[in-house]
């Protein structure tokens, strides 16, 4: 009982901090997602406490962080993954030759960027995971930063939300230089010569890993629910006009880039 109660004072103090990281990242985002997150932050402004919902604390006391043996959830956005995130590499491209840097070929090059605030890191944050990388590096424009971050707030509010414990999203791939490309290619033929995450506006999402909030736990794997949601908050995204995405079938992931 007391290491359930323990679970249950986590959480609180989780989604307290998560209220507070919610209304300071309205600072940093777009001024649309300002004003579409504005009545929310107000409504939680006010509040004293905020607890989980009832269904995390009962999900809590017996489960932990497993939503494995869960009822499968449906979606009456997201009908069929290929179907609704069939986003080419094309119209990806068009986007990313618009709004991103220039290709790279070297390290040097992409440090340049960085040091002229064209490119951001995006290893320390509290919103998603980084993968180990090893076809690309951790940068973005800041446009593409924007919307990841977007993207984590809104997955974590929507799993606490349906009474799922908290899991943060998880990166596996980022910018590429030329060099990375080539190595790439070595070893997938099928990777795309003229690709969009050159640009540092397109990212990888996986969809068969998930990072609990407490780092100190496994990684939950292939849970159908957590994609699920994951795929919900990137089809409403994408029908803002925030971002293009395809699903991967075979590298397991959303590959997205920002507009």
């Amino acid at each position: 009982m007391a290491k359930g109660y323990k679970k249950i004072k986590f959480y609180i103090a989780y989604t307290v901090v998560v209220a507070i990281l919610a209304a300071i990242s309205h600072y940093l985002l777009p001024s649309a997602l300002i004003s579409e997150k504005k009545n929310e932050s107000e409504a939680t402004s006010d509040t004293e406490e905020i607890s989980p919902s009832p269904a995390v604390i009962a999900y809590l006391d017996t489960n932990g962080t497993d939503t494995s043996r869960r009822k499968r959830i449906s979606s009456r956005n997201v009908w069929s993954y290929n179907e609704c995130f069939s986003d080419s590499n094309f119209l990806q491209l068009e986007v990313a030759e618009a709004i991103g840097v220039e290709p790279m070929d070297s390290i040097g090059e992409v440090e340049r960027n960085v040091q002229n605030h064209r490119l951001v890191s995006i290893e320390d944050t509290p919103y998603y995971i980084i993968d180990e990388l090893t076809h690309s590096m951790p940068y973005l424009v800041p446009q593409a930063q924007h919307l990841l971050n977007t993207i984590g707030i809104n997955f974590m509010d929507s799993l606490i939300s349906k009474g799922y414990p908290p899991h943060l999203p998880i990166v596996t791939s980022v910018l590429r230089t030329g060099s990375d490309i080539q190595r790439l290619r070595r070893g997938n033929r099928n990777s795309v010569k003229n690709s969009a995450h050159q640009y540092g506006t397109t990212v990888d999402i996986t969809y068969n890993r998930f990072q609990p909030l407490d780092r100190r736990q496994e990684i939950t794997k292939y849970d159908e629910n957590l994609k699920m949601i994951l795929a919900e908050v990137l089809f409403d995204l994408k029908a803002q006009g925030k971002c293009y995405v395809k699903y991967e079938r075979r590298q397991a992931c959303f590959h997205l880039t920002a507009r």
